[in-house]
Formats: structure tokens, sequence, C-alpha cells
């Protein structure tokens, strides 16, 4: 009788581990894939701007300095786009932000970006999420992200990555 009771509490505790191991691998799994969307968020931003910032290196040395990032990313040299940027083959700069779309959120200014011309342009894929992500630059130079919704994977703690916020 003694070890059948032992025999049945050694099953329960057993039957309790099983439980918090599979409630920890289901937990663990959803966490991980939150984890995941961002760390593939965050690795395409710093690609982005990486490449970015390479373009606009490349466009000051090939117009001589001549141009701003804001007329670069543009491609015109004033907002009424009466006068177009040449690259050295004389060929039309492509804009990759749109100027009409300014917003001017705590003192920063943000152009949203043609995602079709971005990714042509400088041969990467800003992810949409479905629509649910849209990207600007401010000030001439830094790529941040604007969501319709907030995805559910969204952490508070990569707000500085979103419009609005240094």
């Amino acid at each position: 009788m003694k070890k059948d009771k032992i025999k049945n509490i050694a099953i329960i505790i057993l039957v309790v581990i099983i439980i918090i191991l599979a409630i920890f691998l289901i937990m663990s799994k959803i966490n991980q894939k939150d984890y995941t969307e961002i760390s593939k968020l965050t690795q395409k931003i710093q690609e982005s701007q990486k490449e970015l910032s390479l373009y606009l290196g490349k466009m000051k040395s090939d117009t001589y300095g001549i141009y701003n990032d804001i007329q670069i990313l543009s491609g015109v040299v004033t907002e009424d786009k009466k006068e177009e940027i040449k690259d050295t083959n004389d060929k039309v700069l492509t804009p990759i932000i749109d100027l009409s779309s300014k917003k001017e959120i705590n003192n920063k200014v943000y152009y949203k970006v043609n995602t079709t011309n971005f990714n042509q342009i400088l041969k990467m894929d800003l992810p949409l999420y479905d629509n649910q992500v849209t990207w600007y630059i401010e000030d001439g130079n830094l790529l941040k992200v604007d969501f319709q919704t907030e995805p559910e994977w969204w952490s508070s703690n990569f707000n500085y990555l979103k419009v609005g916020n240094n």
C-alpha cells in the first residue's frame, strides 16, 4: 500500500512537470515568433539604412555636393518640382520620397518613402507586413516606420524606430 501511494504521488508529480513544460514550450514559441518578427524588422532597417547612406554619399559625390539629402531623395531642387536633378550620366534621379507627404512631428520632418522606387534603386525589399507598415525618412537620412494598426508582435521597447519618437 505504501508503494502504491508513493507510485501515485510520483505519477502526479511527473504529470504536473509535463504540464508545466508543455506550457513553457507553448509560451516560448509565442514569444519567439514576436521576437523573430521584431528581429527581422530591425535587421531590415539596419540593412536599408546602410544602403540609403551609401546611396546618399554616392549621389552627393556624383553631384559635387551641390544638393542636400532631401533634394537627392526627391529628385528635385525645389518643392514646386520645376528643376529635376540629374546624375553624371544626365539621367533624372528617381524620387525615393514623396515631398507632398511631409509630416512634421516634434520638430522633425518625415517624408513618406516610395517603396517601389526605394526597392528598385537600392535593391532592397522594405517589408510592408500586409500594408500595416508605412516607411518614412526622417530629416533626409534616417528610416522610420509608422503603423496603421500596431502589429501584435510589436514591443514598446522599439518605439524609437517609429515616426515621432526619437
